[in-house]
């Protein structure tokens, strides 16, 4: 990485025009799927079972002491729009067996304002498998209420699988552990599929269902006959970009260090985001998973594995001497990352995707005419950078991946321009139709030579929500392994291979989880993990919807995330001014390579989740920009000059200063005269026309020209100095100010650049003037005639 020119922050704060203005993210179509992800579904119904009278052993808590032996005179029952809260933590073993067990645990909340009494907790089923997927997300999404054709009735035959509570005052919370043989869950004698299974709190006063929450089992017999699934999972390796185009310059040994806008230490630990993602990779080779790498996020961690500097404040102000940067403490963590992924990446041939470099909003450029104007250019330039070379893999780079998979027809035709042949679709954007009454195959052709890896929307929903809690891991990997066996069993003939695409600002926790899934189905012998490249090579289903939609289907739900037309502003102008200080540059490389990267970070995917953060960094990387052409400038008048002679030549000087830290060359400096002005003072040399040729060392060096200029006329001039590219003409620094010109009698002609009107010594000389004349003709009335008068007025005049 080159020293953007510079390679130092100017001291005094950010360099003026440099000051940046400081998304929504989509939205589930299906709000009550966000209530299943977070572990539980509150309904109010009738009972459909009496009261169970088992009593194994509970806790109780957040009870007041007074409240929790109540008498019953003061209890309220529930009424039938009661809220009371069904968590579900943990379901054991995710996969149970036909003749095992399976153990739930979780807890009640009374969220009401009163007490409820004589509380317990039973099972509900329907005892018949899940035919459809469909059925699986109607039951997943009914939010409200137990419905019977849906939930069934409570098992009321065997006490054990019922468990008393008692009363539970108002804003309490009970736990509850039910162990329950599949075998009394009247599923048949032979259950194989899918089955619903409910844990409902029912009050025994009014026989009335408070709450439920629900979870699938899924049974699978190991010697069936149908053919395994095969699952692709996308395993994303992004993070919003942290790499400025600013460099650092160590004041004791003049070395360069990258500045980067947050620290990545703690997310390349072991018990960080970055961290995690690779320690998962790693110990799960046997899931296949496809690496989806960002090179920026390469070249940024590389980068932390020597000296570097951390921006401190918010706005970025940029200065060796101002403290706002800190020195980065993640070199071991960077280095250990690097070694780690390296050799997780060369073992056994992993399937890795390099991403356009900074990973850029697909959707935003495609949206934009002007955006993509400016950084189509931009990507095989930074596209050729060391990245992912320096981890010594293979790589696919022909895959585009836009924003959670949403395309339309320009956003398609923008990655086959970018060279990619494969694009990753949201099943959401290509639905198959009712036709096709089971799950097809992802990959399917599109035409223009581009193939569609349509990854299922289903699936990807599970792992969008937050999955920070136990009970919302529970309920996604219940819920995974629930549509995955429905896959199977839709065709048992017939294999398919499909795709999972979790977020791209994948967390430590939901990573854990999808593993913890992949692994479950895995182990129940209904999914056999493959990669991307394997569900390409296994071709189309027929009768698959090949359809890309047009330009308006995009959804407006992730449109308004979508690149500012401040963020594109900024690079137009970052751009602009870019190719412009090039051209005077002795090293222009050393300012283009970082300035181009910095510009393909501004567009970058990452800012989806983080708006403000992206428009904060385009800002200050325009703002620095904007810094550095202001470093070569013209120095404003301090002084005047003064050259004696009637109508004799003067000369202006005009400096020119270079803060730069490199050398600037192929200027022309030029001395203009306003043409109101002429012909009161005019320019002998150079002339308007010629110009100087200017070259100035960096590092704060000046240089001065001086012209020759000649006074015709005593009067106000005004002047402009400008400062242009030799190349082209373009203006780079320009100063105007006033010259006055004065001629006294002795012939000095004053030449006073931003001065006012000096007249004291001519006023001078005519007052003395004038008294020596009337001290001369008192003399001639007194006494006799002076024989040398004449001679003296004639030398004084």
């Amino acid at each position: 990485m080159g020293e953007a020119a510079t390679g130092r922050w100017q001291a005094g704060g950010r360099p003026e025009g440099g000051r940046a203005n400081r998304r929504a993210r989509g939205v589930l179509r299906r709000a009550a799927r966000l209530t299943v992800a977070s572990g539980l579904v509150v309904l109010a119904g009738p009972t459909l079972a009496p009261a169970a009278q088992a009593a194994p052993q509970i806790s109780v808590s957040g009870l007041p002491p007074a409240v929790t032996h109540a008498a019953a005179t003061t209890l309220a029952p529930a009424d039938s729009h009661s809220g009371v809260e069904v968590t579900l933590t943990t379901v054991t073993p995710a996969v149970p067996t036909a003749n095992g067990d399976v153990t739930l645990t979780g807890t009640v909340r009374n969220r009401t304002g009163s007490a409820v009494q004589g509380l317990h907790v039973g099972l509900r089923t329907t005892g018949r498998p899940l035919g459809q997927r469909s059925d699986i997300e109607s039951l997943a999404s009914s939010g409200g209420q137990a419905v019977p054709n849906l939930d069934g009735y409570e098992i009321t035959d065997d006490p054990s699988l019922q468990q008393h509570i008692g009363t539970l005052a108002a804003g309490a919370s009970a736990s509850f552990s039910i162990k329950a043989p599949i075998s009394k869950l009247h599923l048949g004698p032979s259950p194989d599929g899918v089955y619903s299974l409910g844990v409902d709190a029912v009050s025994s006063v009014t026989g009335e269902s408070l709450g439920i929450a629900r979870t699938f089992l899924p049974l699978h017999a190991k010697d069936s006959a149908a053919k395994a699934t095969k699952v692709a999972t996308l395993w994303p390796l992004t993070n919003p970009p942290v790499l400025q185009a600013q460099t650092y310059v160590d004041p004791s040994t003049h070395n360069e260090q990258p500045v980067l806008t947050q620290e990545l230490a703690s997310s390349l630990g072991q018990e960080g985001r970055l961290g995690q993602l690779t320690q998962l990779g790693q110990q799960n080779p046997d899931l296949h998973l496809t690496w989806m790498i960002d090179p920026d996020l390469i070249d940024t961690v590389n980068a932390m594995t020597g000296p570097y500097q951390v921006a401190t404040a918010s706005d970025i102000t940029g200065a060796n001497g101002c403290q706002c940067l800190t020195p980065g403490t993640g070199k071991q963590a960077a280095t250990s990352w690097l070694s780690g992924l390296q050799s997780t990446l060369s073992a056994g041939k992993a399937d890795v995707v390099s991403l356009p470099y900074a990973d850029p909003d697909l959707a935003s450029l495609a949206h934009d005419s002007s955006a993509r104007a400016q950084v189509n250019s931009l990507l095989p330039v930074v596209g050729s950078s060391v990245g992912l070379d320096r981890l010594q893999i293979d790589a696919a780079h022909d895959v585009a991946w836009p924003y959670q998979g949403y395309v339309d027809s320009s956003i398609a035709s923008l990655a086959k321009s970018m060279g990619a042949s494969q694009i990753i679709v949201n099943g959401a954007s290509m639905p198959d139709t009712s036709n096709l009454t089971f799950t097809p195959n992802a990959a399917r052709r599109i035409g223009n030579g581009m193939t569609a890896v349509v990854a299922d929307s289903e699936l990807g929903k599970i792992f969008a929500g937050d999955l920070s809690t136990q009970a919302a891991q529970t309920t996604a990997v219940q819920l995974f392994l629930a549509e995955t066996l429905a896959i199977s069993g839709e065709q048992p003939s017939v294999q398919r291979d499909i795709v999972v695409q979790p977020p791209r600002n994948l967390s430590a926790a939901t990573a854990q989880t999808l593993v913890r899934a992949l692994k479950s189905a895995e182990g129940g012998a209904w999914v056999q993990p493959t990669d991307l490249n394997g569900v390409v090579q296994a071709g189309a289903t027929a009768g698959a919807n090949t359809h890309v939609p047009s330009d308006g289907s995009y959804p407006s739900s992730v449109r308004g995330g979508e690149l500012s037309a401040y963020n594109v502003t900024n690079i137009q102008r970052t751009q602009q001014d870019l190719t412009q200080l090039q051209r005077i540059l002795t090293r222009p490389e050393r300012l283009r390579e970082p300035f181009n990267a910095a510009m393909v970070r501004s567009v970058s995917t990452g800012w989806r989740a983080d708006p403000q953060a992206g428009t904060t960094y385009t800002g200050d990387m325009y703002g620095y920009m904007d810094g550095l052409q202001g470093s070569v400038h013209i120095l404003k008048k301090t002084s005047d000059v003064v050259v004696p002679g009637d109508n004799a030549s003067a000369q202006i000087a005009v400096s020119v200063e270079n803060n730069l830290e490199q050398n600037v060359t192929r200027l022309k400096l030029y001395l203009e005269v306003d043409g109101t002005s002429y012909p009161r003072l005019k320019i002998d040399s150079p002339s308007a026309t010629d110009g100087v040729d200017i070259s100035i060392a960096g590092g704060g060096t000046k240089v001065t020209s001086r012209f020759k200029v000649t006074a015709t006329a005593n009067g106000q001039v005004t002047m402009r100095a400008v400062l242009r590219s030799a190349q082209d003409g373009s203006e780079i620094s320009s100063e105007s100010f006033t010259v006055t010109v004065t001629s006294v009698s002795s012939g000095v002609i004053a030449v006073m650049a931003s001065g006012g009107l000096l007249v004291v010594l001519a006023g001078l000389r005519l007052y003395w003037k004038r008294k020596k004349n009337a001290a001369l003709a008192a003399a001639t009335a007194d006494g006799p005639e002076d024989p040398t008068a004449s001679e003296d007025q004639e030398a004084d005049a």
